[in-house]
């Protein structure tokens, strides 16, 4: 199973990396609420998305958030 999502996250960054210059380090805008549910839930966002598209992340929180 895992095989078949690394191929299509592999299709789908390859896609976005040649149309839309999406290219590390990516740039991440996350909402206030996904934030707090994933604090809730002890959900390590950082360590997993970087394991996920295989680069740095750097996150980006809105003024009002902050």
């Amino acid at each position: 199973m895992k095989i078949k999502k690394s191929k299509h996250i592999k299709r789908w960054l390859n896609y976005y990396r040649i149309y839309f210059d999406f290219h590390y380090p990516y740039k991440i805008l996350i909402d206030g609420n996904f934030l707090k549910l994933c604090i809730d839930k002890e959900f390590i966002l950082k360590e997993k998305l970087s394991k996920w598209l295989k680069g740095d992340i750097v996150f980006f929180v809105t003024s009002c958030v902050i």
